[in-house]
Order: structure tokens, then sequence, then C-alpha cells
């Protein structure tokens, strides 16, 4: 196979200035070398199918031999290029936990820090919260990590409306060096739909004029 202008070699090197210019800028926070890595490692299977799709192009236009197979390696091929970014996605994820596996770790009392990631209005909406939980709306995660300190080799859930929010903290949290983070899959919505019990502020309010 000719290498050409679109050899895996030659999108690298037409990559490399672009990468360059990234870090200086601070368009990204991601240290230096796993940058250089990831970025290569994510768009090999691209320039290798681009390549090759070219490859088999030509194969075919020529009349070569293996045809069939030819089309079917490419097409392997464009398969995995097009389920790459969902792997990467879950596996920047991180570790998930269910609703009761979070409430088994909650009764358990270990040293687990529950923290909810919802804007302050809604940790004291409807869905209420769950008692003991910290509330770090994703927002300020960044401008407050020092807050975490404390947890950087110890368990933290992460739990949201859904899990949307809690998915991008979990990003921000493991690449601060966070060990041991997990996302609440179908946070308070599920809990809510489990009928487990939360802490609103109408029940605040309702108990004070009780007192009244």
């Amino acid at each position: 196979m000719r290498v050409g202008a679109s050899s895996p070699s030659c999108v690298w090197y037409r990559s490399f200035p672009s990468i360059c210019s990234t870090m200086p800028l601070g368009l990204t926070r991601i240290p230096l070398l796993h940058y250089l890595i990831a970025t290569y490692l994510c768009m090999l299977p691209g320039a290798i199918a681009y390549t090759y799709l070219g490859y088999a192009g030509r194969e075919a236009v020529a009349g070569g031999e293996g045809l069939i197979q030819k089309v079917m390696l490419a097409l392997a091929l464009l398969a995995v290029v097009a389920f790459l970014p969902r792997l990467i996605g879950r596996l920047r994820q991180g570790p998930t936990m269910n609703i009761d596996a979070l409430r088994e770790r909650l009764n358990k009392e270990d040293e687990l820090l529950l923290l909810d990631v919802r804007t302050a209005n809604d940790y004291q909406d409807k869905l209420g919260h769950i008692v003991g939980s910290l509330n770090i709306p994703l927002e300020e995660l960044e401008s407050r990590l020092a807050e975490l300190t404390p947890y950087l080799e110890k368990p933290v859930a992460l739990i949201c409306t859904t899990d949307r929010r809690s998915k991008k903290a979990a990003q921000i949290l493991g690449s601060q060096g966070f060990a041991d983070v997990h996302v609440v899959i179908g946070g308070m919505t599920q809990w809510n739909k489990n009928a487990l019990p939360v802490h609103t502020t109408t029940e605040t309010s309702d108990h004070l004029r009780e007192i009244q």
C-alpha cells in the first residue's frame, strides 16, 4: 500500500501544529504527554480506516483480487471508528453505582462522600436531596476542588437529577487525581422513584410553621 497524503503518518504530521498550539494557548488542562498519547491513539484508527478505504477503492476500480475481503475489512474499520467515541466516553465516565448500592453504602456509614452537583435551587426543589450529601454545583466544581482534597483517595459518589451532570463532574474529578469516583445512575429521579427518604425545603418550612 502506497504511503501518500492520506497515510496515518501524514495525518499525524498535519495535526502536530494544532497540538502544539493548543497546549500553550491553554485550551486544554490535560498534561502534555497524556494529550499527545490520547490524540495519537484516537486519530490512528480513523487514519488507518481512511487510508485503507482509499486503497480498497482503487483495488475495486482496478478489479483486484480479494475484493469482498477488502470491502468487509474496510466496513469493519469504519465500525471501529464509529463506535470508538462511545467507548472512550464510557471509559472516561468511570465506575457507576446504582441506587440500591448507594443506599447500602450510606447505611454502612463508611467514608463515602455523596456529592450532589445540581444547582442550589435544584438541591432544594421538590426532588429534595439526600441527608448528609454535600452540594457543590457542577459550574462551581473546579473552583471549589480544595474543599474535596480530603477525599482524593476516598470514595466519592456523584449524584444529580439524572446522571448527566454527574458524568461531567466525574470527568473533572478524574482529571484532578480523585481515585475512587462513582456516578449514581438515575440520580435523584430514580431515588424518588424508589420512594427513598429525602429532605426538602418544603418540609423545613412546614415544620417551622408547626412550631410557630
